[in-house]
């Protein structure tokens, strides 16, 4: 039987933050990060999933070992 959910592209453990417009840390943990045909999912080991749609990434850079998604919302959220 097939599933409905896309096949992820990229599956790797990650610890990450999300950081709001003023810099202040509003949520961090360890989980998994996927990436797949329609959205970034951060899957904590603790918590609910945070999914963001690509449409609402403003950029994405890269440097020392982590991955830095500014979003729509002013929000970063950063992976290593």
């Amino acid at each position: 039987m097939a599933s409905d959910k896309p096949v992820s592209m990229m599956d790797a453990k990650t610890r990450y933050s999300l950081v709001d417009a003023q810099g202040t840390e509003t949520l961090q943990g360890t989980g998994r990060v996927l990436l797949d045909v329609e959205c970034l999912e951060v899957m904590p080991d603790f918590a609910e999933p945070l999914l963001i749609m690509y449409r609402d990434m403003v950029q994405v850079s890269a440097g020392d070992h982590r991955v830095r998604v500014l979003l729509v919302s002013g929000e970063a959220l950063v992976l290593s």
